[in-house]
């Protein structure tokens, strides 16, 4: 779930063996989404209505940082009846085992106090128990305000409360407003209850009686973000803003120190340094404050993949502010050159290195565009060639916005801000908190494989889920290191820890792998209906390329559920990120770590052959933009 929009309502079913309870709150979550359909300021997550143990509902909170947590389901008057190992998926209810209010101030900690505002929805029979008698104080460094229904609450009235409540909520009216708009709904339901319309009040009582706990007079801005789009175009950062490398606070500051001085910066380091996360977490940590005109990023300098998040951005541009000529041109002349690339209009070397001149020529008028906005930060991963992105986007380096780049290399004509591998301390620390293990009882063992590893985030990333996942201890994990052949130190030991990783992978996890390696870092998804339409199309694609003895591998995901398993597989092992529309998103060592098993391949020849790709050449070896030089089946020996 990525979130794109300022204000997020968390939704949460609790677990039910009724079918008719799970059909009521499937209802109750589509009603709140089609209240909020259409706002550019609210939305709702767990689209798919998951259900999580105990320790993911933390998880889950601390990830998104919502602004509203909703609750449906059933509650009692000093506890929501939520039996802790039945909110596992598909687990089976164990007895009377529920929540009680300290199990719910431990998974409601996780709610960030810095988020505003936040209020607790609890649209469940009794819950104001919970609240009453000064109960709800306990609940009071977590949420502006908390609301219950105080007795019995109808299952259909709660649908119909749910929907009026967030209709409410998303014209910018107050707590208070919204809670009492739902008055008249409650006494045409007495009403039908006294005229015996409503089964289940005419034998339990009536009037649920919602209540407020705290700051019913907060409400939501409004305003927030609107002028420039600026909240949906922080959404386009990979990753989450929760997502941070413990020990790198003071590079943060530092970074920001320099970036007020320069117009410039590159962030340079070796892979798996973790460059291109010190670049996501200060977009993140600084975008509101610092650059309100928005935070614009770009995946590597290639021109075709920067047109196309361009177009992106323009069009987002444009439902924002519809009148500006300036973005509605600009959009047509990108489509209107997308459509001549579609119909092979670009077939010699010379109409393509047009194709180029015109690609920049559309990249730089964009960036032209943004001269007149707010304080603006562009933001480009993994640039292989400075001098060449100098001349590519000379309108972006030209003007007074902030540009940062990450990049191995350090490039003259540009402030570096050089990143080092973590301590040792730091990295025992974030290698403890990867693992979720205590680490005191194996501190030789744990520094070893520090150490051996170069202390680079990464890695350790991967060893700490490693662990924790085989449940081994370190001096295991190290002892497999051992066996994969770790040097004594160096960032090539990083392939001994993605190897283990790869034996964890099931074959079908493992052929999603090669195929998402050779995609390009930006994928043009717009003309299909999902990420998984669009990886079917360039399957096919490739397979019709391969002829009638395409090698197995790349026959192995053949539908929807087995793309699914296989991305969970992945990203279960740290190896995949999704990020916003369902994008599959790989890091860089991770992406040539796949592609050297491709080539690795039986049948690696024929692929390379098919796509033009050569060995040494791994971090070039995509699937081609254009599919018109694709080579057919016939045309191989």
């Amino acid at each position: 779930m990525t979130n794109t929009k300022p204000y997020k309502i968390l939704f949460f079913k609790l677990h039910s063996e009724n079918r008719n309870d799970c059909v009521r709150q499937k209802e109750e979550f589509l009603e709140i989404s089609q209240a909020i359909l259409g706002s550019e300021h609210f939305e709702i997550l767990n689209k798919k209505q998951e259900t999580y143990t105990l320790e993911q509902v933390a998880e889950v909170i601390d990830e998104h940082n919502p602004n509203i947590i909703h609750f449906s389901g059933h509650g009692s008057q000093n506890y929501v009846e939520i039996p802790k190992y039945s909110l596992i998926y598909g687990g089976k209810t164990l007895g009377a085992d529920p929540l009680y209010k300290d199990d719910l101030i431990n998974i409601f900690g996780k709610t960030k106090k810095d988020t505003k505002p936040r209020i607790l929805f609890f649209n469940v029979c009794l819950a104001g128990g919970i609240i009453d008698n000064n109960e709800g104080k306990a609940f009071d460094e977590y949420f502006d305000c908390i609301i219950a229904m105080k007795h019995l609450l109808d299952e259909r009235l709660a649908v119909t409360i749910a929907s009026k409540f967030y209709t409410k909520i998303k014209q910018g009216v107050t707590v208070e407003e919204a809670i009492n708009s739902l008055n008249p709904i409650i006494a045409a339901a007495v009403k039908d209850a006294n005229l015996g319309n409503s089964l289940s009040y005419n034998k339990n009582g009536l009037n649920p009686q919602p209540q407020v706990n705290g700051n019913n007079q907060i409400k939501f801005d409004l305003n927030i973000g609107t002028s420039y789009g600026t909240i949906k175009l922080i959404g386009h950062i990979p990753g989450s803003a929760n997502e941070k490398i413990a020990g790198r606070e003071q590079a943060l500051e530092t970074l920001h120190q320099q970036m007020q001085q320069h117009q410039k910066i590159a962030i340079t380091g070796i892979d798996g340094i973790g460059k291109t996360e010190l670049a996501k977490q200060y977009g993140f940590k600084y975008w509101e404050q610092v650059y309100p005109g928005g935070v614009y990023w770009f995946q590597g300098q290639d021109i075709s993949s920067v047109l196309e998040q361009i177009r992106k951005y323009v069009n987002e541009r444009i439902r924002i502010d519809s009148d500006n000529n300036f973005y509605n041109e600009l959009y047509e002349d990108i489509k209107n050159l997308e459509k001549r690339k579609e119909k092979n209009e670009y077939d010699t070397l010379e109409k393509k290195q047009e194709l180029i001149k015109q690609q920049k020529k559309l990249a730089n008028d964009w960036f032209w565009l943004l001269k007149s906005e707010k304080p603006m930060l562009v933001i480009f991963d993994e640039v292989t060639d400075y001098k060449k992105f100098k001349d590519d986007y000379k309108e972006a380096v030209g003007l007074n916005y902030k540009i940062l780049i990450t990049t191995q290399y350090t490039p003259d004509d540009i402030e570096l801000f050089k990143l080092y591998p973590l301590d040792e301390s730091t990295a025992l620390e974030f290698l403890k908190k990867c693992s979720k293990k205590e680490i005191d009882q194996e501190l030789s063992d744990v520094k070893a494989i520090c150490q051996k590893l170069g202390y680079l985030p990464f890695a350790l990333k991967l060893v700490g889920k490693y662990v924790n996942k085989r449940s081994i201890s370190f001096q295991k994990m190290k002892e497999r290191l051992e066996k994969e052949g770790i040097k004594n130190e160096g960032l090539e030991n990083i392939e001994c820890v993605l190897d283990l990783s790869w034996k964890e992978l099931s074959y079908k996890s493992q052929n999603l792998a090669f195929v998402l390696s050779l995609l390009p870092p930006i994928c043009n998804i717009s003309d299909f209906d999902s990420y998984w339409e669009f990886l079917k199309d360039r399957l096919d694609l490739l397979r019709s390329s391969l002829g009638e003895n395409a090698v197995p591998v790349l026959r192995c995901i053949k539908n929807f559920d087995d793309f699914e398993k296989a991305r969970v597989n992945l990203e279960e092992w740290n190896l995949l990120t999704v990020q916003n529309q369902g994008i599959c998103s790989l890091n860089s060592l991770v992406r040539q770590f796949f592609v050297k098993k491709l080539m690795d391949s039986p049948d690696s020849k024929k692929i390379k052959d098919v796509l033009g790709l050569s060995d040494p050449d791994l971090k070039c070896a995509v699937f081609p933009t254009d599919f018109s030089i694709v080579s057919t089946g016939n045309d191989l020996s």
